[in-house]
């Protein structure tokens, strides 16, 4: 909860939710190169979206966020074949 006492801290949340954000359009911008090490960061991002969703108190928007990320999870490993050399 934000109350008036603690507008720095409102305010570096809100940056760190920008920070996800581009880091999560950059992951999926550089997901066109099919490199190993653009699957596995972006793979990577979407994992500590799932681990960081469960850290403060857990509602519906917080349920939504972990649905939806889990959905990108699932579709990432379908398609890791065509990131990861095969041997």
């Amino acid at each position: 909860m934000v109350s008036f006492n603690n507008g720095f801290s409102a305010v570096l949340v809100g940056l760190f939710m920008y920070m996800n954000a581009a880091a999560m359009w950059i992951g999926g911008v550089m997901l066109k190169k099919r490199k190993s090490w653009v699957y596995f960061f972006a793979l990577a991002l979407l994992l500590v979206n799932i681990l960081l969703t469960f850290t403060d108190q857990f509602g519906i928007v917080d349920l939504l966020t972990f649905l939806f990320d889990l959905v990108m999870v699932i579709f990432l490993a379908s398609f890791g074949g065509a990131y990861l050399k095969k041997s």
